[in-house]
């Protein structure tokens, strides 16, 4: 007889607002969002420009935190989290790949992947191999002693992605990763996030306008005027629902 088994919530959003004054002005981003992202899930966070897409993955990456609401990650709740214990959770539990790669020119590849390991004090030794082993995994390893000026723009985010990983980080987010590639490359990177989810049981949030991202992920997360709904039919998936 088979058995469920129950998969470890990584990400748990509680009645999450966000709002942002600005003068006498209140702009409200984000309306009391509910939901939980699992190790093995990969979810697209859709919607137009401005529905809220960067500040739920700035949340969740805490680098911002909400009005009001609860947000824990891996167990933990967050709120009320002084600065070190938020970076200590951020650097450990937490892997953020950005749209504009962010290498550093001075550093080689397999030196920029080693970056993050660095602030976990790594081993000289142990980052090196561990670093080569992700470019590996990226299909990076011949270009470890290359340049960021010397890549192109998928290889530089292939390298961002591999850094992101170096902590071994139970939850991955990207803010348009492939808004900056072609879509030969952008299709790679995809198959990049599904295996680090579905291999790897890791928490991958994918905040994207691209509807490849969408639809190859598990499930989608579609944000319109601060609150989630299920019309997701141009990416031929449900989602989670909070419609008004």
């Amino acid at each position: 007889m088979s058995r469920l088994v129950k998969k470890t919530i990584i990400v748990q959003c509680d009645k999450v607002f966000k709002t942002y004054e600005d003068g006498d002005i209140k702009i409200e981003v984000l309306k009391g969002l509910d939901f939980s992202v699992t190790a093995g899930e990969f979810v697209a966070i859709v919607g137009a420009s401005g529905s809220g897409k960067t500040t739920l993955i700035n949340l969740m990456a805490l680098l911002d935190s909400p009005t009001t609401g609860d947000i824990s990650i891996d167990g933990l709740p967050v709120n009320g989290l002084e600065d070190r214990a938020l970076s200590k959770l951020r650097r450990d539990k937490i892997g953020i790949v950005f749209q504009g790669f962010y290498l550093l020119d001075i550093m080689n590849a397999r030196e920029n992947v080693e970056v993050p390991m660095i602030f976990a004090n790594v081993s000289k030794y142990e980052r090196i191999s561990r670093a080569l082993d992700l470019l590996d995994l990226v299909g990076m390893r011949e270009f470890a002693e290359q340049y960021p000026t010397q890549m192109s723009g998928g290889q530089m985010q292939r390298i961002a992605f591999a850094r992101a990983i170096a902590n071994n980080p139970v939850l991955l987010l990207a803010d348009e990763p492939t808004g900056n590639l072609d879509t030969a490359t952008g299709i790679e990177i995809i198959r990049l996030f599904q295996k680090l989810a579905h291999e790897h049981q890791k928490a991958v949030v994918v905040a994207t306008h691209d509807p490849e991202v969408a639809g190859s992920a598990d499930r989608i997360l579609l944000l319109r005027h601060g609150r989630l709904h299920t019309d997701t039919s141009m990416y031929g998936r449900e989602s989670d629902s909070q419609e008004e």
